[in-house]
Order: structure tokens, then sequence, then C-alpha cells
């Protein structure tokens, strides 16, 4: 393609295809280098062993190793980092923008990572997982998203797993929390070292809960805006209408356990619909 590899002298074992491709003066350093498409690895100059195929992927990196950029503008901004796997549509779009610290990172997906520009050792695989919001500075790590929007409006939170469609999809700063199922953990923005597993356990949820462990469809699902705290729900809509932190602490096993604990601590109901009425 027009200009593909044009200050390039000294480079082998390269396959450059694409106008624009390996622009940049690369070295000998760079070798393996597989750059496909429009501007593809543009920028590169002695980073070595990377893939970039397709419009604008990889196009600024130049001295990072061992990425594979695969998609329209995957990894368009990122510099000097090493081991980063971006594929999708603007997978990874963001990261190591402005001189960030952004590697070792696996986004799989449409736009998943496409935000976060300082996080490290993420894995995010799903349409938007891990999106991230749209400002500098997103440093969540040791993540991992699975599904579509998993984990999407993450910015800073560490150290959580959201599993299924829209799990923990509202979890911004939120760090130590684990959510399989389809909108587990689904509305909270800032929860700590939280277990929800189930469709919708815990998805209604919109404080700072901690220490929760709810298990079960729809489970836990009434928390609301209240920071609930060390309660352990297990069974379909388990604990369902706990709203307050004064029910902090609660132990409910069996389908439909302690549907009439609202707001009353300290209580351990076990069986099926035990404790539904008072």
């Amino acid at each position: 393609g027009y200009a593909a590899g044009y200050q390039t002298q000294v480079l082998g074992k390269a396959v450059i295809i694409g106008e624009g491709a390996v622009y940049a003066v690369a070295e000998s350093t760079a070798i393996g280098t597989v750059a496909i498409g429009f501007n593809a690895l543009n920028a590169l100059t002695s980073g070595a062993g990377n893939i970039g195929i397709g419009y604008q992927a990889g196009t600024v990196v130049n001295t990072g190793s061992k990425n594979t950029y695969l998609g329209y503008q995957a990894g368009l901004k990122d510099t000097d980092q090493d081991e980063n796997t971006f594929i999708g549509y603007y997978s990874g779009y963001e990261s190591c923008t402005a001189g960030a610290a952004s590697y070792h990172n696996t986004y799989v997906g449409s736009f998943s990572g496409e935000n976060i520009d300082d996080g490290i050792r993420n894995v995010a695989i799903g349409r938007s997982a891990m999106r991230g919001t749209d400002a500098d500075g997103n440093d969540a790590s040791y993540n991992v998203a699975i599904g579509r929007e998993a984990l999407t409006s993450i910015s800073d939170g560490d150290n959580n797993v959201a599993i299924g469609s829209a799990s923990g999809d509202a979890i911004d700063t939120g760090s130590n929390n684990v959510a399989i199922g389809s909108d587990a953990l689904g509305s909270a923005t800032a929860p700590t070292q939280n277990v929800a597993i189930g469709k919708g356990a815990m998805s209604n949820m919109t404080g700072a809960g901690d220490g929760n462990v709810v298990i079960g469809v729809d489970a836990g699902d009434a928390f609301g805006s209240a920071a609930v705290g060390a309660t352990v729900l297990i069974g379909k809509n388990a604990g369902t209408s706990i709203n307050s932190t004064d029910a902090n602490y609660a132990v409910a096993i069996g389908q439909s356990a302690a549907l009439a604990v609202t707001e009353s601590r300290y209580n351990t109901v076990i069986g099926y619909e035990a404790l539904k009425t008072v």
C-alpha cells in the first residue's frame, strides 16, 4: 500500500500491508511486526513482536512490544506498553493516554476496555465490557469482566469479578466484589467485598454495601440506597425485603426466607419461606 513501511530500511521478518502502515523509522529491533490496514502500527520504531490488523490499529505504538491489536482503531492510543491484547472495534482505544501505564490487559469485544487508560492486568470479554467512563486517569486494575456490559462503568475499582450480561455494570470505584449472573450487583457504584451470585442478586442496591454474601435469583434485591452489610442470604428471593442497615448481620437460607425482615438485626432464618410473614 501507499507509504507502507515508508521510512523502514533495516526491519526484517515483517509483514506490512496498507497505506501508512509502519510509516515511522522502524528499527531492526522491531522484528516480527505484522501490520495490515490503513496506518496500522504507523508510529512503530523499536517495539518487537507487535501485531496490528485493522484501520489505525495500534497506530501510535512506538516502543511497546508483544502487543496484539485487531479491529478498527483497536489500541489506538497505546504507545509504549507491553503485552496488551485488544480485539474488537475501539477495544482498548484510550489505553496509555497521556503517558499513563496500561499493560498486560486483554480486551475482547467492541468497546471493551475503551476508556481504561491507566489500568493493568485486566480481562474484559464482551461488548462494552469494562468500557469505563470517558475521562482520563481511569486506573481500574486486576478486574475480570465477562459478558455484555459487565463492569461497563468502572473507572478506578480493582479486583472485581463480574460474569454475566450487565453484571456489576454500575460499579465505578467499588473493589473486591464478585458478581455472577445477569444484572447481579447491577446498580451499586461503590460496593466493597460483596459476593452476588444469581440473576438479579443484589441488583437494586445503590448504597455502598460491604461484606454481603447473596446467592440466588433476585436474592437481596431490595437493599436500595442503604449501605447494608455483613448479611448472608441464600436462596431464590431470600431477604428480598431487607432495605435498611438495621438488618445488618442477617442470615437467611431458603427460598423466600426472611421476607418479613426489613430492618431487624441479627436474625437467623433457615427454611423454605421461613419468617415469610410476621
